[in-house]
């Protein structure tokens, strides 16, 4: 593979030769591997239309995940097509901005705790407040973030959050749904 990701990832749905290629090279290093279905599952949820993404390369995707993961690839399909469905999705940035030390530590630049600092409306109190709150703001948000990634890490919580989307897509007794929703938020 020593062409671009992105580049790589279109041959990849090209044809099954290609396929091939691309699954006999990655065969040799699992990391690589790894990396490469994590970059097309980026790309399937990056796409909008991540259920006929899904659909349309359907066969790539298996010889790809194999049969133990393919199941739980699809759910997340349909997830992330409803969340792209939903108007009242949530905005979960996937990628994260390059902060320096003081940002991520304080969670606001350099420039603008000094011009807290030297805002003269403001009384001591307040900014001692203002600087607290984005502190712990950005420490809510950092914990957010690791747990996000926790969880997109582990296969098993995957499948698990699969499983329980597919028994509320199949449920219809409210009682059952409201019970199946407790157990999402787990």
């Amino acid at each position: 593979i020593y062409q671009g990701l992105d580049a790589t990832i279109n041959q990849f749905f090209i044809s099954p030769d290609s396929q091939r290629k691309v699954l006999d090279q990655l065969k040799t290093n699992p990391e690589a591997e790894k990396g490469f279905r994590a970059a097309v599952l980026e790309q399937m949820t990056r796409s909008g239309r991540t259920l006929d993404f899904f659909n349309e390369n359907k066969d790539a995707m298996n010889k790809l995940f194999g049969s133990t993961y393919i199941k739980n690839v699809e759910a997340l399909a349909e997830a992330t097509q409803a969340l792209y469905q939903n108007p009242t999705k949530l905005n979960v940035p996937i990628s994260t901005i390059r902060k320096t030390k003081f940002e991520e530590t304080l969670g606001m630049s350099p420039e603008s705790a000094v011009a807290l600092a030297r805002r003269q409306i403001t009384s001591p109190f307040q900014k001692v407040t203002i600087g607290l709150s984005k502190f712990f703001q950005n420490k809510a948000s950092q914990a957010e973030g690791e747990a996000i990634q926790e969880f997109l890490l582990d296969p098993k919580k995957i499948q698990d959050v699969a499983q329980l989307y597919n028994k509320m897509n199949e449920a219809t007794d409210p009682k059952e749904l409201a019970s199946l929703a407790k157990q999402v938020v787990k």
